[in-house]
Order: C-alpha cells, then structure tokens, then sequence
C-alpha cells in the first residue's frame, strides 16, 4: 500500500510538472547541468517540410539559459548507436528551422534500464546537412536508385525491422 501511495505521488508530480511547463527542481530527473530548466515540449509531434520534410515526437524538450535542449528516454541501460544519435540530428534539425529560439549544440540521451537507476549521456548534434542528406539517400533507396549500408554484423540483423526484405548476403534468412 505505501509502494502504491508513493508512485501515485510520483507520477501527480511528474503531471503537474509536464502540465504548467514547470521548472526541474532538485529532484527531478535530470543532468546537473539542466537543473532549474524549464520543460517546454513532451511527447509532442514536431515537424519541418524544407529543404526536406521530417516529422517526429521528441520525449522532451527543455529550456535553459535560453537554449533548447532534447532528451530522449531510451529503455535499456546504455549505450549510444548511431540511430540515437539521428534521431537527436532529426528533432534538432526540426526545432532548428521552427523560428524559436536556439538550440544547445548538445542534446541527452537518458537510459532508464540500468539497475543504478536512469543515467544520461550527453550527446554533440550533428548538423542539418548529415540529417538532409540522410533523408536523401533514404528517399534513393526507397526509388530504388540506390542500396543501403548493411550492418558489419551478422547478430545486428536480428531486431531489424527489414530482415525478412534485406538482400544484404549476411542476413541470416529464414529456412
């Protein structure tokens, strides 16, 4: 009954929080250096149409010292992969073309997984061209007029959601 009290607490907080935009006090779940931050997006779909269109729902978007700053929650305990850090590039390359004001140069990815609890790693955004370009050579592919980078590793096959389309020699194919 006093586990249930506590996380109804925890989440009233939490809610009235996301609600009135509030600010991060000392124990929210935060990096240090956002502490006093002011969240401003959550779980909100955010888009941009040129020079490309690109659509997303960024976790969290923040405000300090009048910079944006983007966390995205991740459930495993860590670990950085490069899709991370595009999806990072794509919300930036959005909010960057809003007319809003700045964006860090840096965004976090927060791991929820880990036995010590959530952890954050600070990740450097990559600029608007790495994410256009990617958007690019996505849209090749799909038109067929070009062929995507496979994975190095065999093992990384198995949570691709194209396994069973991949003509990449080292997909382990279904018998």
């Amino acid at each position: 009954m006093l586990v249930l009290l506590a996380l109804g607490a925890a989440a009233l907080v939490l809610i009235l929080v996301v609600l009135r935009g509030g600010e991060a006090g000392d124990g929210d779940l935060l990096p240090p250096e956002l502490k006093g931050a002011r969240l401003v997006i959550s779980e909100k779909t955010i888009e941009r149409k040129r020079p490309v269109a690109v659509r997303g729902r960024p976790d969290e978007v923040w405000v300090k010292d009048g910079r944006r700053v983007i966390i995205e929650t991740k459930s495993r305990a860590g670990g950085v992969y490069p899709a991370d850090r595009m999806q990072l590039a794509a919300y930036a390359y959005i909010l960057r073309g809003d007319g809003g004001m700045p964006l860090s140069a840096y965004g976090y990815i927060r791991f929820t997984g880990g036995a010590e609890g959530p952890r954050f790693q600070k990740v450097k955004l990559k600029p608007d061209d790495d994410v256009i370009a990617a958007h690019r050579k996505l849209q090749r592919i799909l038109r067929g007029k070009d062929t995507p980078e496979f994975a190095r590793q065999a093992a990384l096959c198995g949570g691709c959601g194209h396994i069973d389309r991949c003509p990449s020699p080292k997909t382990p194919k279904a018998a």
